[in-house]
């Protein structure tokens, strides 16, 4: 029977429904778990990429600075007399080879084109640069004093172009860094878009599933079950519904009409076996009535009779044998009667079997239906953990502004240090003071710095966890599709338990024809026994020729049979 509103297209039996279901949902499931992972993966990249790229280049132009800036004010005081030119000329060579090594550490990262332009113009600096602190170290070693302090004017001018330079690079890490996290946040979009969809579409088809097993399954299998109550009460006029069916149900309608067109012939059969009883029982009264009325007729007459009585004597062992037949096959019928009612009690038996494997069919839904609640709760965290990585991004976003406007004061900062060095000859006060704001603003740029790998740290947690909820949605679909196996068992045993009602009503048909046979075998043991009667009516002709008496109470006897 076609259901209302669902397309022809779709499988006829309960089971392949029950599976085209579940296969679906855990299609479904697996789509969302592959989103999520790749949202994850591109998530743990972009993360990566920002924080190597862009991040850790923040950092190394930051101690590039203090590099520089460690180098002027070793050659300022090695100028002032302030230290020994010897350890001012190893200061510088060590700030040298660390400003090298940052450098060359950052040119190795991944860069894009206009940061390789950037690159090549920071690179001309670094080379003019480089070979005015050798002469820095060249002149302090060998302590000429007035080419130490033009070398040192230079390198001072030249800062303003290594600045800027320097500046335009770190605008250009923030503003990557600012496009990689819009990108981030597109494909964090994308991905719970296409996880709620995909969920969506299986709420649709546990929807379909639930439809399917109470309209398909639960109402028709009740229908069916009070039909066979009714029947078992003795109700044959009830309707069976659902016969026209292609599903299980259908086969299941057709079993229990079987069983019911035997029940009525059992039935028709029982009431036609009473009536003939009580005929049989009414014609034996009225003969041992007239037998006894005739036995005491005839008994003065007995040994007038004797050699018609030893005809008759031979005639009646004949019909003692034929007697004796129509007794066997009256017990062949009464055995054909028990198996009939055998056959009967084995159909009961195996529609409880049925009744079991619906049970068991309802337990499996109600475990389908507890499996699909935690897919759903699954679902649930995996969309938590997603908003809470989107919340670590925007805060990555708000620290590396704030690395933004710090960096940007450390630059006019370092600025005015440089040019007030310059201009401060023996008043270093101002400077002191210049320095100690930078230094300030450089300890604000590490705290920054750990807030963010506190961040990212917190990031790729919750990233783990979102690892470990997708694992338990992959739990799930396993159980799912372990239960849909038990599902197909539990019908599998719901069709051996109708091959066996309808192999038992072939049997009670077969006890049928048996009991046909033998009536048939007792219908001929009559007719012999019929002409056995008229052999002895025959022997009686002959002795109503020597007794008038006789002949009269044999034509009353035979009337009085034909009465009965």
């Amino acid at each position: 029977m076609k259901c209302p509103g669902v397309p022809s297209m779709l499988p006829v039996t309960i089971k392949s429904r029950l599976i085209l279901m579940l296969s679906f949902m855990g299609l479904l499931l697996l789509i969302s778990t592959g989103v999520g992972s790749l949202a994850l993966t591109w998530s743990n990249a972009s993360l990566k990429s920002n924080f190597e790229d862009r991040l850790v280049p923040l950092g190394r132009f930051l101690a590039m600075r203090d590099n520089y800036d460690r180098i002027i004010e070793s050659s300022r005081s090695a100028a002032e007399g302030q230290s020994v030119p010897k350890a001012a000329a190893e200061s510088i060579e060590r700030n040298a080879r660390e400003l090298s090594k940052a450098w060359s550490d950052y040119v190795a990262t991944s860069q894009t084109e206009e940061e390789s332009a950037l690159i090549a113009v920071m690179q001309g600096h670094m080379t003019r640069n480089g070979t005015m602190i050798a002469d820095l170290v060249t002149q302090l070693s060998r302590g000429n004093s007035d080419a130490h302090a033009a070398a040192h004017e230079t390198l001072l001018m030249r800062m303003p172009q290594f600045q800027q330079a320097m500046s335009k690079l770190t605008a250009l890490q923030i503003r990557e860094s600012r496009a990689e996290f819009d990108r981030s946040q597109v494909a964090a979009s994308w991905s719970g878009g296409a996880i709620l969809a995909c969920l969506l579409l299986a709420c649709g088809g546990l929807a379909y599933g639930v439809l399917t097993v109470l309209g398909g399954v639960v109402r028709p299998i009740n229908a069916i079950t009070g039909t066979m109550s009714r029947l078992a009460a003795g109700d044959l006029a009830v309707s069976i519904d659902g016969a026209a069916r292609r599903d299980e149900i259908g086969a299941m309608a057709r079993a229990v009409q079987v069983f019911k067109d035997a029940m009525i012939a059992r039935r028709e059969a029982d009431v036609s076996g009473t009536r003939d009883a009580e005929t049989k029982a009414r014609r034996s009264q009225a003969l041992d009535q007239a037998t006894a009325s005739f036995e005491a007729e005839v008994s003065g007459l007995s040994r007038a009779l004797a050699s018609a009585a030893s005809e008759m004597e031979a005639t009646a062992q004949g019909m003692a044998r034929s007697a004796s037949t129509t007794t066997e096959q009256s017990a062949s019928v009464a055995s054909a009667a028990e198996q009939m009612s055998a056959n009967v009690q084995m159909v009961a038996s195996a529609s409880e079997e049925m009744a079991s494997s619906i049970g068991e069919i309802a337990a499996q839904v109600a475990r389908s239906s507890g499996m699909s609640d935690r897919a759903a709760a699954d679902a649930a965290r995996t969309d938590a953990i997603i908003r809470s990585l989107s919340e670590g991004a925007e805060k990555i976003g708000a620290v590396v502004g704030m690395i933004s406007a710090i960096a940007g004061q450390t630059n006019l900062l370092a600025l005015n240090a440089t040019i007030e060095a310059a201009r401060a000859g023996e008043a270093g006060h101002g400077f002191a003071v210049v320095a100690g704001e930078v230094k300030e603003l450089a300890d604000q740029t590490s705290q920054a710095t750990r807030t963010i790998s506190a961040q990212i740290g917190h990031i790729q947690n919750e990233t783990r966890q979102a690892v470990a909820a997708i694992q338990a949605i992959g739990q799930t679909i396993v159980e799912l599709q372990t239960i849909a196996g038990g599902v197909a068992a539990a019908m599998e045993q719901q069709g051996a338990a109708t091959q066996e009602i309808v192999r038992n009503v072939a049997q009670a048909a077969q006890g049928t024809q048996s009991v046909t046979g033998n009536i048939v075998a007792v219908r001929d043991v009559a007719g012999q026994t019929g002409a056995a009667s008229a052999r002895v009516l025959a022997s009686a002709s002959e002795l109503t020729r020597r007794s008038e008496q006789l002949g009269a109470a044999v034509s009353g006897f035979l009337t009085t049979v034909k009465a009965a």
